[in-house]
């Protein structure tokens, strides 16, 4: 089995609620913060004399030197390029500092001459642009040539944010209060003396950043009319006056409680809606400007925020959101029947499909036996989850509706509603905190419904401790009990353990076991099989030759033929050639025999 993952979770944006510490590291910065690249390695610019650009690649324990100079600025541009604006000169670094190279010198045909603060952005390694309220520069050709121009404003008025994209879309919001003609330009790359006003007319728009679906989303400050939260087609803006977006969409934004206490805000819905984090910000003083405030999320998935004079780091990874369903997720739940025996229940995501325009994942469920050798496929059922901003939905086969199965994003004291067939039951949070197992930190909901149907632990990225739908309303008499959660796997990794049930003995039989039957009439080898799997049958030699089918875990007919009866003068097996299935675990099945293999 491979090792557990040894990184952090966390879920749905909440810090949860352990000790400051325990969230946000501090780190020894001996200069000005610039970047941080995929790999966590960490940049900033000490204001010696010389300036120098250090780099450290142990979250700020030692320092090196990687460049000396003017340096006025930093960034990391595509595929970890790093890019350092000195005066008219754009220094460059594709082995993290090792080696720099420079690109011609930027034109002055501008009249403005000072480069050293300009800002900058580079969604490619050819396309690089910089600004200076009211100047931009830019290259489409990786700094062999320079253009520049003049934005036209207003008296008082300035460029507050630019972002551009790969395709070379360059969108400009402008700041200053009650003006008609401020808001969100556009241009491109191959035109940018030419601005067409595209959104939010006469708002006043500090920051902006492109979502991973190439909307613009937009945080608008104080001092404008606004209603709080605005929609335009491909376009959305609400209160702040800074924001961030992780790649999954999510954004982030620090928000003041109090005179001297913060949050970190998150949201699902483009802004929509905030929510606020359990945990304090470790900020002793007002977010003022660019002083305090969430400095970014880095290209290696953290969160760092400037707070009290200090760089501060979050350990949980900010991008790791997982889930719940994930393809190749599998869940071993142990059953306790009236017999008194205990069986298992097995669910395996396994694909998506299309129900009523949407796009839910497949949920293969079957109750059986641990150590059964063969599994009927009508005793596999099929079930339809979605999930959308931080609900999951369950397809409710009796109302033919998607209808809620959790809702993650809950806080204490808010219900849900959870259908099954035409019966509904209250869900109601008691509880959410963090759930800690082997170095992993995830968000937990306890909750409750007055019959004790469904009552536990939802722990989110996984599922409901106890049975992951409610099985007392679903299996209709049929006389067990669904006892816990014992082990979860994502792609073959343990990433939960209940118990002293050994996770890795179950995952070897669920998926690679060869379930020999000890009926000799049907054997098939070898399995796993990469591409011919070998059958035998042992059959009366009058009998005729018996067809078989071969089916995946969601009961579809992938193949069929006929197989040759083994004698017991004969020892060649019937051949069948499967190495144009996908890897994964399919059924055989000749006459009322059925068996188990896996295409690698």
């Amino acid at each position: 089995m491979k090792k557990l993952f040894a990184f952090l979770i966390l879920c749905l944006g909440s810090l949860g609620i352990l000790e400051a510490q325990n969230i946000w590291e501090p780190l020894t910065i001996p200069g000005s913060l610039k970047v941080v690249n995929s790999q966590g390695d960490l940049f900033c610019i000490k204001y010696s004399n010389p300036m120098k650009l250090l780099r450290s690649q142990d979250k700020g324990e030692t320092w090196d030197t990687v460049f000396t100079g003017g340096i006025g600025n930093c960034i990391i541009g595509k595929e970890d390029r790093i890019f350092l604006l000195c005066d008219r000169i754009i220094h460059y670094s594709d082995d993290n500092g090792e080696t720099w190279l420079q690109t011609s010198p930027i034109d002055e045909g501008t009249g403005y001459n000072y480069f050293s603060s300009m800002r900058m952005r580079s969604p490619s390694n050819n396309i690089l642009v910089g600004w200076q309220s009211p100047f931009i520069i830019w290259t489409s050709d990786g700094g062999a040539t320079w253009d520049s121009t003049r934005f036209a404003l207003e008296d008082h008025q300035e460029i507050k944010d630019l972002i551009v994209n790969e395709n070379g879309e360059v969108y400009v919001s402008t700041w200053y209060s009650t003006r008609s003609n401020i808001g969100v330009y556009h241009s491109s790359i191959s035109d940018m003396r030419n601005w067409e006003l595209v959104a939010f007319e006469g708002i006043a728009v500090k920051s902006m950043a492109f979502d991973p679906e190439g909307n613009v989303v937009c945080g608008v400050g104080s001092g404008s009319y606004f209603s709080g939260f605005e929609h335009e087609p491909g376009f959305y803006a609400f209160w702040a006056n800074s924001i961030s977006i992780a790649n999954n969409g999510i954004i982030y934004q620090p928000r003041l409680l109090n005179s001297n206490t913060a949050v970190l805000a998150y949201s699902l819905d483009h802004g929509e809606h905030f929510y606020n984090t359990v945990e304090n910000l470790p900020l002793k003083e007002p977010v003022a400007g660019n002083e305090d405030g969430l400095l970014s999320i880095g290209p290696d998935n953290h969160l760092y925020f400037i707070g009290n004079r200090q760089y501060w780091r979050s350990i949980p990874n900010a991008e790791d959101i997982p889930s719940t369903f994930s393809l190749q997720s599998d869940w071993y739940y142990e059953i306790l029947n009236l017999d008194g025996s205990i069986t298992y229940q097995h669910l395996q995501c396994t694909g998506d499909t299309v129900v009523q325009g949407k796009r839910p994942k497949i949920i293969v469920r079957s109750n059986t036996h641990y150590d059964r050798d063969t599994i009927s496929i009508n005793e596999v059922t099929h079930e339809y989850i979605l999930e959308e901003n931080g609900k999951i939905y369950w397809w409710n086969k009796d109302l033919e509706e998607f209808t809620t199965l959790y809702d993650l994003a809950a806080n204490v004291g808010d219900e849900w509603e959870i259908e099954v067939g035409n019966v509904s039951i209250t869900m109601h949070v008691d509880a959410v905190e963090n759930y800690l197992y082997e170095g992993k930190i995830y968000r937990k909901l306890t909750v409750s419904d007055s019959e004790e149907v469904f009552s536990g632990d939802i722990v989110c990225g996984i599922g409901h401790l106890t049975s992951f739908f409610p099985e007392k309303l679903m299996n209709r008499g049929k006389g067990f009990r669904v006892e816990g959660l014992r082990c979860y796997w994502l792609g073959g990794d343990l990433l939960l353990k209940i118990g002293d049930r050994d996770c890795d003995e179950v995952y070897e039989q669920l998926h690679h076991g060869l379930n020999e039957t000890n009926d000799p009439r049907l054997a098939v080898y070898p399995n796993p099989a990469s591409g011919v799997l070998f059958v035998e049958t042992r059959l009366i030699a009058s009998q005729p030759d018996p067809t078989y089918r071969i089916t995946n875990l969601m009961g579809q007919t992938l193949m069929t033929g006929t197989l040759s009866v083994r004698l017991p003068q004969c020892d060649s097996p019937t051949t069948i050639d499967v190495s144009q299935l996908p890897a994964g675990m399919y059924f055989i099945s000749v006459g009322e025999q059925t068996l188990k293999f896996v295409k690698q």
